[in-house]
């Protein structure tokens, strides 16, 4: 509701603000605390609901780069859930 709401107030200066909302992440302090505290029985468990698994730090840079890109210049109020298909 945050980035909806700054988005219509800032559109008339020209700002777009958008959500980026990413799943499980490899290689993060947190996947790596996450892994080490539930243990790899129920990490796999849990990549299983990744219809494409874990995403990389790339996959998010990559939706950064787009945002901060001029082929994103009608985009604002969005949130983009990067989460390998977990949220289907």
């Amino acid at each position: 509701a945050m980035t909806k709401s700054l988005a219509v107030e800032l559109a008339p200066k020209g700002i777009r603000v958008n959500c980026i909302s990413p799943g499980h992440i490899n290689d993060t302090r947190m996947s790596n605390e996450a892994r080490n505290h539930i243990g790899p029985e129920a990490t796999k468990e849990i990549e299983n609901k990744h219809l494409l698994g874990f995403g990389e730090k790339e996959d998010v840079c990559n939706m950064v780069e787009y945002l901060l890109s001029d082929k994103s210049k009608w985009i604002t109020g969005q949130n983009f859930v990067i989460d390998g298909g977990y949220t289907v």
